[in-house]
């Protein structure tokens, strides 16, 4: 307490002292020295009367555990001493209590020890922002916006990858990792009649009892643009190895592959060249109803008979010189034994050395589906591979593209078509526009079309990094 009182005094002293002389004066100086001096010390006192009380404290309470445990042992033997039990009891909580005081004290005064040895400063006095934190409406737009693309993408890709079907040609090519010759589009018109009468296989600008809307129509119909890009495509191939003799694979059925091989053979009469359709798809045939042909001998008759001369089965489109078609002649139990016979290799080669056609077309039925297309495949020059939009599972593409690499057959690439309304523009480069700009899109078909614009950017910026 003197020690205190003391310091108390030099300080009242130092005050006067500051009133009345300068800063730099002995007399200030020297009770600054003296008031910087008794701080310690009596800090140092007070911690040590601190401890000295944790001491004592501690043997009290040392001593009221001993006499706890001592009467802890008694406390069976006699009744009362539950009372001094109960007493000690008291006594223990209020030492406890004293104890957690002491504590409290001594890390007060370690605290304030180590303010005055080490003088604390305010950096950056406080002060409060004028724009508030939240809500920031323009943060909540980018954020929200910037949401709801990652959760459009995320469904898009679950979607997608739900279906598991391809939805633009790009993809196909893409995951096929084969170069994409031409994508054929959609038109409904195809479905109303047969080829020969609706699809009008004429010029339709000779016919001068079309109006110019029919004549557009009929046009349109006619898919010139692509077929005759593919048939360029064809061209180009054939001048590095042969390829006269050629079969298009499809997955599955209904992928339209027979109307492809007709509208191709149509293009690449109407282009002046020499070109052979062979109807080999004996389960199912189509080509003799859609050009209105005969069908009473063909195919399958011209196999069965190695005496038949192929000249015989020739038949020839009307207003097309140059577009011959065989049928498929007679049902027959089991086509796969027909084409596994030499009759058929040899068919093949005499048709090509015949040198009658620039291009021999075979339509056949699914490579999934049956032997057929591998039978004949094996004995042309090429397959261009072909992948129906929106119906043709991923798994079954990629099955038959491996299945035609196993074959040594050479493969050109693949032809997309369009089954579906969703795409009925022509342009490739479009493919993906239409997607997004067609009237009847539904909203699932929409996130969709938003998870492979993505994808189709990306594939484009790892282009550009690549170069």
């Amino acid at each position: 307490q003197s020690m205190l009182q003391q310091l108390l005094r030099v300080e009242t002293e130092l005050g006067q002292a500051r009133s009345k002389y300068r800063a730099d004066s002995e007399m200030v100086k020297g009770l600054t020295s003296r008031l910087e001096n008794l701080r310690p010390m009596l800090l140092s006192n007070q911690l040590d009367a601190v401890d000295t009380a944790l001491k004592l404290n501690s043997l009290r309470l040392q001593n009221a555990k001993d006499q706890a445990k001592t009467v802890n042992n008694q406390f069976k033997k006699n009744d009362l001493l539950i009372r001094e039990f109960e007493m000690l009891q008291n006594e223990l909580n209020i030492a406890r209590s004293k104890m957690a005081g002491i504590d409290n004290a001594r890390e007060k005064f370690r605290l304030k020890m180590a303010q005055s040895s080490v003088p604390w400063s305010v950096l950056n006095p406080p002060y409060m922002n004028p724009e508030p934190i939240s809500p920031d409406p323009k943060r909540d737009v980018i954020v929200g916006g910037v949401l709801a693309l990652v959760i459009g993408a995320t469904t898009g890709y679950l979607l997608d990858r739900r279906e598991n079907i391809f939805h633009d040609p790009m993809e196909v090519s893409t995951a096929l990792n084969l170069p994409l010759l031409s994508h054929i589009s959609h038109f409904s018109e195809l479905n109303k009649a047969n080829i020969n009468s609706k699809f009008a296989l004429r010029d339709p600008g000779r016919d001068s009892n079309l109006d110019n809307e029919n004549r557009m129509a009929i046009y349109a119909l006619n898919f010139e643009n692509p077929f005759r890009r593919l048939y360029t495509l064809i061209r180009n191939f054939a001048k590095s190895k042969p390829f006269r003799t050629i079969v298009i694979s499809s997955s599955t059925g209904s992928e339209g592959k027979s109307l492809i091989n007709t509208l191709l053979a149509k293009t690449i009469s109407d282009m002046g060249h020499r070109i052979l359709l062979i109807d080999a798809n004996l389960r199912r045939p189509k080509l003799d109803t859609w050009l209105e042909l005969k069908n009473e001998k063909g195919l399958s008759d011209l196999l069965n008979d190695e005496t038949a001369d192929w000249k015989e089965f020739i038949q020839h489109i009307d207003g097309h010189e140059t577009w011959s078609v065989i049928t498929t002649g007679q049902p027959v139990t089991d086509p796969t034994v027909l084409f596994s016979t030499s009759r058929m290799n040899k068919l093949i080669r005499d048709l090509e050395s015949s040198e009658q056609f620039d291009h021999i077309i075979f339509d056949t039925p699914p490579d999934l589906e049956y032997a057929d297309f591998s039978l004949i495949a094996e004995n042309c020059d090429g397959v261009i591979a072909m992948v129906s939009l929106e119906k043709v599972k991923q798994d079954l593409a990629k099955e038959t593209i491996r299945r035609i690499k196993e074959s040594k057959t050479p493969l050109m690439g693949i032809v997309t078509n369009s089954i579906s309304k969703n795409f009925e523009g022509s342009d490739t480069n479009n493919i993906i526009y239409s997607i997004n700009t067609h009237a009847k899109i539904n909203f699932s078909e929409k996130l969709r079309a938003l998870w492979r614009n993505l994808r189709h950017l990306k594939q484009q910026l790892n282009e550009r990094l690549n170069n």
